[in-house]
């Protein structure tokens, strides 16, 4: 068997094939996802970035309508990282 270490953690091992990849998790991962999508570096993901984030996963317009307001707690119109917290721990 081989073991590879991600460079972003994964909660339970990924097999494909003979690979098992790494089952760490690392400190960061809910920081580098945050950055992903954040793309003007402001620390908050605004309307336009989350509504990008959202169609690169696939969502439908009236799933984002409804996953908005989850993560937007204080509703603002932008996604901090404490809220973005927040959300991944009440997710998990």
């Amino acid at each position: 068997m081989i073991l590879i270490i991600l460079p972003f953690p994964l909660l339970s091992p990924l097999k494909i094939g003979a690979f098992t990849f790494g089952t760490e998790r690392l400190d960061g991962l809910v920081e580098w996802t945050f950055s992903l999508f954040d793309t003007d570096e402001s620390g908050a993901i605004s309307v336009a970035e989350f509504i990008k984030m959202a169609e690169l996963m696939g969502l439908s317009a009236r799933k984002t309508e409804k996953l908005q307001p989850f993560l937007d707690r204080d509703r603002s119109g932008k996604i901090t990282m404490s809220e973005f917290r927040k959300a991944e721990d009440a997710a998990a």
